[in-house]
């Protein structure tokens, strides 16, 4: 039992509500730190560009899907561009190769 001489019992509080109090400041912070959150969220994947990234590649996945379905290969990629005055080497074999 709590000092009835107290000073939290002569303002009518006990432990078991300042547990309570405390429970529902941590609860309520907790609700605010998840509103900031989804919100800090939402913002930096518009910034990103996310939503529009997810959309591309997953037309990306069904035209290969269809490509697939036909029996045609994917396409190559294209070859990287060369650069102006830069002079491409081809490979040389590697040691131990014909």
């Amino acid at each position: 039992m709590s000092d009835p001489t107290s000073p939290a019992s002569a303002l009518g509080y006990s432990l078991g509500t300042a547990l309570a109090n405390g429970a529902l400041l941590l609860l309520g912070l907790a609700v605010v730190a998840l509103i900031v959150f989804l919100l800090f969220r939402e913002f930096w994947t518009w910034y990103w560009k996310q939503s529009e990234q997810v959309r591309l590649l997953k037309s990306i996945d069904a035209s290969l899907k269809t490509l697939a379905a036909r029996g045609q290969p994917a396409p190559a990629a294209p070859a990287p561009a060369a650069r102006p005055g830069w002079v491409s080497v081809p490979a040389s074999p590697s040691p131990g190769r014909p």
